[in-house]
């Protein structure tokens, strides 16, 4: 499985219990994330991820222009400037770009992983530099726009992927979601 970077949610999860069934020929996922479903079920159809958090567009839009070596070497400035300090912040880090700081602070800030919900360092995580090397072919080839499902219109030969609800989190993240997902799939559907 390609996980490009740490995203709350359980789309990864449910990877093995999605089947994509032929004739379409575009992926529209939204509540993107990292988008799993893309990087994972579309690789012989275009895609287009839909997120309304432009963080998650920045650093999308980021890992593409990415090569194996630029990763690598921010890796490198990640391990050396952070890991050896006791309670580090990535601000610490200088000449960080918006994407780097973006990649770095969802994959190792906050109390979980995958979420935006500080800056302080949780040095028992590491940044997953080889998974995203890994995912970078298909990260190029996924278009990603800061759009409401709201926003989009039907296309012939569209699929859409909905995400799932956060079945096996807390804080109510289910109910919430359920509330959620029924929201904008009535809403879309009265479009």
């Amino acid at each position: 499985m390609l996980r490009p970077y740490r995203y709350s949610g359980n789309k990864a999860r449910h990877l093995n219990y999605i089947n994509i069934p032929s004739g379409f020929t575009t992926l529209r996922e939204v509540c993107f994330g990292s988008g799993s479903v893309s990087v994972n079920l579309g690789e012989n159809m275009r895609c287009v991820g839909y997120d309304v958090d432009d963080r998650v567009v920045k650093l999308w839009s980021w890992l593409q222009t990415q090569t194996q070596d630029s990763l690598l070497d921010l890796n490198g400035r990640y391990i050396s400037t952070i890991k050896p300090l006791n309670k580090p912040d990535i601000r610490l880090i200088p000449d960080l770009t918006e994407g780097q700081r973006l990649y770095i602070k969802l994959n190792v800030c906050g109390v979980y992983t995958g979420q935006w919900s500080s800056w302080a360092v949780y040095t028992q995580h590491n940044l997953p530099i080889e998974k995203t090397i890994k995912a970078l072919p298909r990260i190029k080839q996924v278009e990603v726009r800061a759009l409401s499902c709201l926003d989009y219109e039907y296309k012939a030969g569209d699929i859409i992927f909905f995400d799932p609800e956060y079945v096996g989190t807390s804080a109510n993240y289910s109910k919430k979601a359920r509330r959620r997902s029924t929201t904008l799939i009535s809403s879309f559907l009265d479009k």
